[in-house]
């Protein structure tokens, strides 16, 4: 469940950002420089924890952290009028949504700039925010614990060769 509710934000969120954000920049060709662009969108689960529901089922309560990417900013100004709306509009997508999988509505908590000196110096802002949400799970036997392990070991990223890393299901 946990790569399932990445997937299912990244993919929310570059329908609703990077695709009208690429769209705007074209639109804007005539004026280079003077579009807010999403250049990036990193989400990930950084953490966890669990609480006991009965003897055979678990609730995992995660964080899940948000980054935008922004690009393209002329000043202060476009900072202000530019990022902020992109940052709510995250917010609006996000929560209290489902995304469609067997989770608890996810729950924004807050946001905060991340960008360091050097990004600054490169004309981009990074944006995080953060969101919990929780799911159930039920007690795993070992066989299926074994099947997870074998999964996780025999996954090898090779990142930009247009293939798929690794495809497969497991139900429990």
């Amino acid at each position: 469940m946990l790569s399932e509710i990445e997937s299912a934000v990244l993919e929310r969120l570059q329908a609703k950002l990077q695709e009208p954000s690429r769209a705007s920049a074209i639109g804007n060709s005539a004026k280079p420089g003077h579009t807010i662009k999403v250049e990036e969108i990193l989400v990930g689960i950084e953490s966890g924890n669990a609480k006991r529901i009965t003897q055979d089922f678990l609730e995992i309560a995660v964080n899940l952290y948000v980054t935008l990417t922004f690009k393209n900013l002329r000043s202060e100004e476009a900072r202000r009028k530019g990022i902020y709306p992109l940052v709510l509009a995250t917010i609006g997508y996000l929560h209290e949504n489902c995304l469609g999988l067997s989770i608890n509505p996810l729950n924004f908590k807050n946001f905060q700039n991340t960008t360091t000196e050097e990004q600054v110096g490169n004309g981009m802002v990074h944006m995080t925010m953060l969101f919990t949400s929780s799911f159930q799970i039920r007690k795993i036997d070992d066989a299926e614990s074994d099947e997870l392990v074998m999964l996780g070991l025999s996954y090898h990223l090779q990142p930009d060769n247009g293939e798929a890393d690794l495809e497969g299901q497991i139900n429990f």
